[in-house]
């Protein structure tokens, strides 16, 4: 995996180009939850939305420095689709955390058939969203 360094941090979205003008495609991906949180997580609910698709996974518990299975998510491009809006909340060592309702990190053409991870720092109190073509991060707060 890439470092967070070595990662394009962009966003926007693209447009799709074919032969009659631009359109609007679905594309669907791979998700993945890393805990890199320090404690283990618990009642993990992650919310993915691009368009008139919603992916929600619910993880009752994981580890310290693990990572989920993959989990199938949709999303569109093009030049109507609209954002990929994340969502997360959850419970470590006691504390209830989760990120503003808004964030929103867009999907691309290049990452259709990939697996992109959704990293919880708590060296930061960040998620990560880290796709193939680039990194978007938000912060995490205690609610």
């Amino acid at each position: 995996m890439d470092t967070l360094d070595q990662r394009e941090v962009k966003g926007g979205k693209e447009l799709d180009n074919v032969q009659n003008g631009v359109t609007t495609s679905t594309r669907k991906s791979s998700l993945r939850i890393q805990n890199n949180w320090g404690h283990d997580i618990k009642d993990l609910l992650l919310e993915h939305t691009s368009g008139n698709h919603k992916d929600v996974i619910e993880l009752k518990s994981l580890p310290n420095d693990s990572i989920s299975e993959k989990y199938s998510i949709a999303f569109e491009t093009g030049l109507f689709a609209s954002h990929d809006y994340w969502w997360v909340r959850f419970t470590a060592n006691g504390k209830t955390w989760e990120c503003k309702t808004n964030f929103y990190c867009d999907l691309r053409a290049a990452d259709d058939g990939t697996t992109t991870i959704a990293m919880l720092s708590g060296q930061d109190d960040k998620m990560y969203v880290m796709e193939g073509s680039g990194t978007c991060k938000v912060s995490l707060n205690k609610k």
